[in-house]
């Protein structure tokens, strides 16, 4: 959906990555997104319970589409002094290099109050390097 030049090649990789995704994938996600849905008071609930019940059924529909089938794709080992592995790389590293090294997922609920101690710990504040927070301070 997004006017760059590298939208072609972000399609191929996912269609590569992807294609492949499981219907127990798609079950977690629904699943998440319920017990997310329950937390909500009554109003947003239900606005978000009905956007669930489209995508369900979008996705049930004969001949869905996943956005990375749609347009166009080009070939991933196509040499483009934009997408220079050393280049891209550097920038990369420069722009994390402020973000906590921590876990990036946690347990398969949505609902963090039901996770157990030690699966809350590694996302707790005082789990982060002083570095990090240091940062988020200035």
């Amino acid at each position: 959906m997004c006017d760059s030049s590298y939208g072609p090649l972000c399609n191929a990789i996912a269609r590569r990555v992807f294609n492949d995704k499981a219907k127990k994938e798609f079950a977690l996600e629904i699943s998440q997104m319920k017990e997310w849905i329950d937390g909500l008071d009554d109003e947003d609930k239900e606005e978000a319970s009905a956007e669930l019940k489209a995508l369900e059924k979008e996705r049930k529909a004969p001949g869905f589409k996943p956005w990375y089938f749609k347009g166009k794709i080009c070939d991933e080992n196509l040499k483009n002094p934009d997408f220079t592995l050393s280049r891209v790389w550097k920038e990369y590293k420069e722009y994390i290099s402020g973000a906590p090294s921590l876990p990036l997922r946690g347990p398969a609920k949505w609902d963090i109050s039901k996770w157990t101690a030690a699966e809350r710990r590694p996302f707790e504040f005082s789990a982060m390097d002083d570095d990090a927070m240091d940062d988020e301070d200035d």
